[in-house]
């Protein structure tokens, strides 16, 4: 009976669910991680436990089959059988031992199944680490893919984008190629212009203006600038006494009379007669609307005397100055847009056979070149007076300058050779005043130079040496305007002549 009592014990104490639980949870793990070396010792306890419990089942049956026959002895009462018993007790004793250290092997397994629980955690553990690590490289992968995509059409983009800027630089290769041949085609029409033009100056037939026909008063003091209207029914003349009066032709009545801030040095109207530029000894540029008589805007920038302005085109205008500068100024913001040095005073700009060219008198006797859209000096023609130049007009064709300066001569100078073509003079002619100026007959035929003596100058620029004198100022001539049939002078003593 306790053999029996004993082997049940050792049934009961084995946790036969605790070692499927494990079993199945380690096949589980094998088919979700492959194979796992810690399954493989546990089926090796697997089966080692079911020899186990292979063993205790025979050994309970032995159990059994000595226990009913202990029984059997013991209701025959037979002595004899002393040895038997001995000897079943000593089997009993040996039972018990195996059955200690079946237990033994019991609790071995059990640690070792332990362990290896410990491990299965540690492993999942890892599994769970590598599976987020697997689901974070999904997901940068897949933003991967969508930047490449996103780069793919923006590369398709870039790449449409170059063929229509290739396109259109092909077309404007194109237009370039045409332009540049239009603009050859430009210069030679021109070229020949030109020379047509100095061709009709030398056989011009047209007679000097020396015929004196009145004189009228139109300043309370020296008249510093004229210049004609828009087809010539009119004329414009500025003056010391801070006006600037409109004339009307034939009559010589006054138009217009409109009060300046300050004395002008020159009087400047653009092509289309709708303004007029005033530079003044204030140092300043005042702007007037000629159709209405009002005052448009005052450009301030220059240090000394403005001495001379000439427009670049209604949105522009350059200006000269006393204080060593030439100014390019914005008319409708009414601000200087750039500065540039000339080293001496400026007393005259006029135009060149280029429209961004403009060309400077110096007080040195020297010309130079101002690009205004280079926004510098871009030549100096040295040596064309001895003293300063007074004033600048440019041929009939923009390619040659016509120079006064207080040296007492009057000088032609090529503009594309950059050099004086010739030097004309006279005993008359005599310049003390530093804003006297010429002026040049439509055709481009005679120069008129006032002098200090009140002698009008005529210099036929067809015929060398050839001048004539008109005289009827008793004071200093300033200015004059050519119109194709008269001429009109001014001088210091607020008197104005007619000549035909």
């Amino acid at each position: 009976m306790i053999c029996f009592l004993k082997c049940h014990e050792l049934k009961s104490t084995f946790n036969n669910q605790m070692i499927d639980d494990i079993l199945n949870q380690l096949q589980k793990c094998e088919s979700e991680e492959g194979k796992n070396p810690i399954l493989d010792d546990a089926t090796a306890l697997s089966d080692y436990y079911v020899k186990l419990k292979n063993d205790v089942v025979q050994l309970t049956q032995k159990n059994n089959e000595l226990t009913d026959r202990l029984e059997a002895l013991k209701a025959g009462g037979v002595v004899s059988s002393e040895v038997d018993v001995n000897q079943l007790k000593q089997q009993v004793i040996d039972l018990y031992r195996e059955k200690d250290e079946k237990n033994k092997n019991i609790d071995q397994l059990k640690e070792q199944i332990q362990k290896y629980e410990g491990k299965k955690a540690s492993l999942e553990q890892d599994f769970q680490a590598l599976q987020d690590e697997n689901a974070h490289l999904n997901k940068t992968v897949a933003e991967l893919g969508e930047k490449r995509t996103d780069l793919e059409l923006k590369l398709d983009r870039l790449n449409k984008e170059l063929d229509e800027t290739t396109e259109q630089f092909q077309k404007r290769t194109i237009e370039v190629e045409q332009l540049r041949n239009a603009n050859d085609e430009y210069r030679k029409k021109i070229k020949e212009s030109t020379n047509f033009i100095r061709e009709a100056e030398k056989n011009n037939a047209v007679h000097p203006l020396t015929q004196f026909i009145l004189k009228t008063d139109a300043h309370a003091g020296a008249i510093t600038g004229i210049q004609y209207g828009q087809d010539y029914d009119s004329f414009y003349t500025v003056g010391d006494d801070k006006k600037l009066i409109q004339w009307a032709l034939p009559s010589v009545t006054e138009k217009q009379n409109i009060t300046l801030a300050s004395i002008p040095n020159s009087l400047r109207i653009t092509h289309d007669f709708l303004r007029a530029a005033l530079p003044c000894k204030d140092h300043k540029i005042y702007l007037f609307d000629l159709t209405t008589g009002r005052s448009l805007t005052t450009l301030s920038s220059h240090n000394d005397e403005c001495s001379d302005c000439q427009w670049i085109s209604k949105n522009q205008l350059i200006s000269a100055s006393k204080d060593r500068t030439v100014k390019i100024f914005d008319i409708n913001k009414g601000s200087c847009m750039s500065t540039i040095s000339t080293i001496t005073a400026v007393y005259s700009i006029c135009a060149t056979n280029s429209p961004t060219v403009f060309a400077v008198g110096c007080n040195d006797g020297a010309i130079k070149l101002v690009d205004t859209r280079e926004k510098k000096i871009i030549a100096k023609i040295e040596k064309i007076h001895s003293k300063q130049i007074t004033s600048l007009i440019p041929s009939t064709a923009k390619d040659r300058i016509y120079s006064l300066g207080m040296d007492g001569c009057v000088c032609e100078t090529s503009i594309d050779g950059r050099v004086r073509i010739r030097q004309l003079s006279h005993p008359s002619l005599v310049v003390k005043n530093h804003f006297a100026k010429l002026s040049a007959s439509p055709c481009g035929g005679f120069v008129a130079a006032g002098s200090d003596d009140g002698t009008v100058l005529l210099f036929d620029m067809n015929q060398e040496n050839k001048v004539y004198e008109n005289k009827h100022h008793n004071k200093p001539v300033l200015c004059s305007a050519f119109a194709v049939n008269m001429l009109i002078t001014a001088d210091t003593n607020h008197t104005l002549a007619y000549w035909t």
